[in-house]
């Protein structure tokens, strides 16, 4: 497994651990892994473009 896999599968491990056991499924992860693409997609789009100065 390469190191990078290996940094991801540990991201997403405390993610899940993060969430309350409550919400521990599925679907809650990739909600919680989408809201936190979406927010770095916006940063890294406005950097780009100078928007985030």
């Amino acid at each position: 497994m390469r190191a990078s896999e290996q940094q991801l599968r540990i991201l997403l491990y405390l993610i899940w651990m993060g969430l309350p056991p409550e919400r521990r499924t599925p679907d809650e992860l990739n909600i919680a892994i989408q809201k936190i693409l979406d927010s770095a997609m916006y940063d890294v789009r406005g950097d780009a473009f100078g928007l985030n100065s």
